[in-house]
């Protein structure tokens, strides 16, 4: 993801995951969430992800989905270094 962005919702992920890897990653799935609003605590990013999300780029279904994506970018990073992964941002978030 592209690296010296102010809008985290450009180089970060939230990525869906099961109840049990959510309590052991404590909710840090919720990791757009967490860096657009860093005082608000782990246990209440699921709630703020509810709120949020309407201006929020889609979740990855999955964290193999997101590995998916970022296994091969870091692969043709090694070609081009300057390659990122752009995430599609909802039309009303675009500033």
């Amino acid at each position: 993801m592209p690296e010296n962005v102010l809008d985290h919702r450009k180089n970060c992920r939230t990525i869906r995951m099961n109840p049990v890897f959510r309590f052991l990653y404590l909710n840090m799935n919720y990791h757009v969430e967490h860096h657009m609003f860093p005082m608000v605590p782990y246990h209440a990013l699921p709630r703020l992800h509810e709120v949020v999300k309407h201006d929020m780029p889609p979740p990855y279904s999955s964290t193999i989905a997101a590995y998916a994506e970022i296994i091969p970018t870091l692969l043709r990073q090694t070609r081009d270094p300057s390659y990122h992964v752009e995430r599609p941002m909802p039309v009303a978030a675009q500033v």
